[in-house]
């Protein structure tokens, strides 16, 4: 009976095992990749096949900066090494760039610091991807990292490079950090040669703790070395000095001559008769005032100050009505060019309505005490903290924003606070579009440290001035993996229109808070076929975040774009790879 039910239907058995084969050979592979085991080395693989097999130069630049980072939070710096340096030229440099960034955040200080120095040698160039990042940002992150270190020489040096990028750049102010805490971890030479290559008119408290740290140390000689060459740095080309004619240079010449040769006396009274005879063959329309300041200079720098005092006490300058500003003036410059600073000190609180220009008075009355041998008396006018300045510095400008934007949040003004005393670069105003370009600047770096606070910041002053730059943070979070719930208000308060909008969603999802993300992507509506491979490239990662790696893997291989392939599949490795799969 069943032989003959099996010799009725056998006809159909031999129809279908064709069908049945050819869905056993269709189906096999993905069957097999289903069963084995998810090992990060074999996704990595994976990714690598899809880069070799990108045509275009950029996309090659793209996949190969967002594979070398992911190999660098998976802690495989030595196959990154060798994957960067068997890159083509066209593209190593920019990708070096990423390579570079992503060791910093890995803490991996010491290859960074190496594949920096060979990095500052080309010219700018093009980045991976669209961003407010530029190649100077790069040392400026290096240095942030190095400082938090407390390898404040090597932080020096990324300054530097920084510097060299980009000379007169923003990132000048980050040797005054360096400074104030090399002082306070004792390394005094180290923030010595940070203010020598400090902006000098920015760095007058740390000027007064190097100095008052050489005072701790017994060293008051080097204190004032010290104090002289940061005051011969502010001082600025004197405009009012003026060739003096024949008859005038030769007063001056042998006045000179006489003091030199110890004729004190005489040299004053040859000083006295020239500046009254000038005076007495003029009137106050044909007087040259910048002529009688600059023999006041003059006259000044070879006599002694009590002397010179007297004689301009003695000369009848009611004549005239900007006389004595000029005589008074060119006897202080004269002070300032022979560094005597006792007598300037006494000789401003006598005349204390004429100022030096660009030295700081007590500058002035530190060097002057140190001269005279008062230690003790310096010390105390160094003994008020220069950190406490830049605290009540920072205070203050809080204290304008707040008056100017009362409804900015108590959050807001925290960030600023923190960014503000703690970032390498120092703006010297806290307005809206300073603060702005600040924030974005810490994003463009990467650092997660900061990441908070800038996103926060961004936020307030895109509200208050929006602007085109914004967006570019949902970008940056996206590439170099930043996240925080500040992150989402900037989403949300952005239109999902906006261009890299749906990148500040997918780096939310990519950070593992998935329901966050989905929740965000509401006011989206429908997503283009782009747009909407980005997101699940960072949902994919997402789930790898959340131990749900097969999923991630099957979510990463569908995707229909292959930069968006590479970027998953390598970090869903490096999720891997830190669980020790």
């Amino acid at each position: 009976m069943m032989q003959q039910r099996w010799q009725r239907y056998r006809w159909l058995g031999w129809l279908l095992m064709p069908v049945v084969g050819g869905l056993l050979l269709i189906l096999a592979p993905w069957v097999v990749q289903e069963l084995r085991p998810i090992h990060s080395s074999a996704l990595f693989r994976e990714a690598r096949v899809e880069l070799a097999a990108q045509q275009h130069l950029w996309h090659r630049l793209h996949g190969a900066a967002l594979y070398v980072r992911a190999l660098t939070r998976a802690g495989e710096m030595q196959q990154a090494i060798e994957f960067v340096d068997a890159l083509p030229s066209a593209i190593k440099t920019p990708v070096q760039h990423e390579f570079i960034h992503a060791l910093i955040a890995a803490g991996a200080l010491d290859l960074a610091l190496e594949r920096a120095r060979e990095q500052i040698t080309p010219g700018n160039y093009k980045l991976p991807w669209q961003s407010y990042d530029e190649p100077e940002s790069l040392y400026g992150y290096l240095a942030s990292e190095l400082i938090e270190a407390g390898r404040y020489d090597d932080a020096l040096q990324a300054v530097r490079w920084a510097c060299q990028k980009e000379p007169g750049n923003m990132y000048e102010t980050a040797y005054l950090v360096i400074a104030r805490r090399a002082v306070r971890a004792g390394q005094i030479d180290t923030a010595i040669h940070a203010l020598e290559q400090a902006p000098a008119h920015r760095a007058f408290g740390e000027t007064l703790l190097v100095v008052n740290a050489l005072l701790q140390r017994g060293q008051p000689a080097r204190a004032l070395n010290f104090l002289n060459h940061q005051i011969k740095r502010l001082e600025q080309k004197d405009d009012a000095l003026v060739a003096l004619p024949p008859a005038l240079e030769a007063a001056v010449q042998h006045a000179s001559a006489l003091a030199r040769a110890g004729r004190t006396n005489d040299a004053a009274q040859h000083a006295e008769q020239t500046l009254r005879r000038y005076l007495r063959t003029h009137t106050q329309q044909t007087i040259n005032f910048d002529a009688l300041y600059t023999l006041a200079v003059r006259f000044t720098e070879c006599l002694p100050a009590e002397t010179m005092q007297r004689i301009l006490n003695r000369l009848p300058t009611d004549a005239y009505e900007c006389a004595e500003t000029h005589l008074r003036g060119g006897y202080l410059q004269g002070l300032v060019n022979t560094r005597r600073w006792g007598a300037l000190t006494a000789a401003r609180e006598r005349d204390s309505d004429f100022e030096i220009r660009g030295i700081p008075s007590r500058w002035i009355a530190i060097a002057g005490l140190l001269q005279a041998g008062k230690v003790s008396e310096a010390r105390t006018l160094t003994r008020k903290d220069p950190e406490s300045d830049r605290a009540r510095w920072v205070q203050s400008q809080l204290q304008q924003l707040q008056q100017k934007y009362p409804t900015i949040p108590p959050e807001t003004l925290r960030a600023l606070e923190r960014i503000a005393r703690q970032w390498v670069v120092q703006y010297e105003f806290l307005e809206p579009d300073y603060a702005d370009s600040l924030a974005l600047g810490i994003v463009a770096s990467g650092s997660e440290r900061f990441f908070q606070d800038a996103a926060q910041v961004i936020r307030w002053t895109d509200s208050v001035n929006p602007h085109e730059d914004a967006p570019f943070v949902f970008q940056s979070a996206y590439y170099l993996g930043l996240d925080d719930p500040a992150l989402d208000e900037l989403i949300r308060a952005t239109d999902p229109e906006e261009v890299y909008w749906v990148h500040g969603v997918a780096a939310v999802a990519q950070a593992g808070r998935l329901e966050q993300a989905e929740a965000l992507l509401q006011r989206a509506g429908r997503l283009s076929d782009d747009k909407a491979a980005t997101y699940r490239a960072g949902y994919a990662i997402g789930l790898a975040k959340r131990g749900r790696y097969r999923e991630a893997v099957r979510m990463a291989r569908g995707l229909p774009y292959a930069e968006h392939r590479i970027f998953a599949l390598a970090n869903i490795a490096a999720e891997l790879k830190k669980q020790g799969m």
